[in-house]
């Protein structure tokens, strides 16, 4: 549902793009780099942690493995079933919270077989359940796909640059991502559709001067937003309002005039690209 506001003979409707819920996001690690794990679960819960890092690259094993670590989560591996439910996993702590991660280890590179987020809000996961309980796993650049430990044997490697769609890598394990800053990781639950990050919602807007708006909305740290703007519902087309808007916190503002010669425009945010 959009909000809309008159004042000053101006007409501002906020629609958001694309509508879903948001997603929990949880910041972990540090230094100078970034990367993020997205993880989308099979009820629509999404999680997205974005994990600071030191160095040139980083493999996403190790990423995984540093969230675990950071959010005080555990690692599981199992070396003979890999359809073993977390129930009969043998948790050091059931009262753990954090990201839970259960690998399945009979290969010689661990494929991920489980995973649960024990965070404040409660538990969200997902076990294993065949035949259509996989997770797939997606990498977005810049990163390295090696997939020389592709099932059933080596496909050529892949590079990903900074501005690239998400790749399937369905083959592959996270051994096979080197990423490099700015890359993300994605692993969804139970379906081959690509991560989807949520839409961005209107917090506030506010009254800021005479001749302009402030509109507030949730974003996500390292995501780039976009306006657009139309003069009437009924026809035409949404067009960009001024440049991408590039996110560092949880919260974002913008600041919209209000001296339009129409008298009125309506708005809306969404992700970009």
């Amino acid at each position: 549902m959009g909000r809309t506001l008159a004042c000053l003979g101006l007409v501002l409707s906020l629609f958001p793009l694309s509508a879903s819920a948001q997603p929990t996001f949880v910041e972990t690690g540090s230094g100078t780099n970034t990367c993020r794990l997205v993880l989308n679960f099979p009820a629509g819960e999404k999680i997205v942690f974005q994990h600071h890092w030191n160095g040139s690259s980083l493999d996403a094993k190790t990423l995984l493995e540093s969230i675990v670590s950071s959010t005080g989560g555990e690692l599981l591996v199992s070396t003979n079933d890999y359809l073993t439910p977390f129930a009969q996993i043998p948790m050091t702590n059931r009262n753990t919270t954090g990201l839970v991660v259960h690998y399945q280890g009979s290969y010689e590179v661990p494929y991920v077989n489980a995973i649960r987020w024990m965070g404040p809000e409660g538990l969200l996961g997902a076990d294993f359940q065949p035949p259509n309980g996989w997770w797939h796993l997606w990498v977005k650049g810049p990163a390295h796909v090696d997939q020389s430990f592709a099932y059933d044997g080596p496909l050529p490697p892949v590079e990903l640059g900074a501005d690239s769609s998400w790749f399937l890598g369905e083959n592959s394990g996270l051994a096979d991502l080197t990423l490099g800053n700015g890359a993300s990781v994605g692993l969804v639950y139970g379906s081959t559709l690509a991560p989807a990050l949520s839409s961005p919602v209107i917090r506030s807007v506010q009254a800021s001067g005479i001749n302009s708006f402030t509109i507030s909305f949730s974003s996500i740290p390292g995501c780039q937003y976009q306006m657009e703007m139309r003069e009437d519902l009924g026809s035409g087309s949404w067009a960009p309002y001024g440049s991408p808007i590039f996110a560092s916190s949880t919260s974002t503002s913008v600041s919209i005039p209000t001296d339009r010669g129409s008298g009125r425009a309506f708005f809306r945010i969404g992700l970009w690209p």
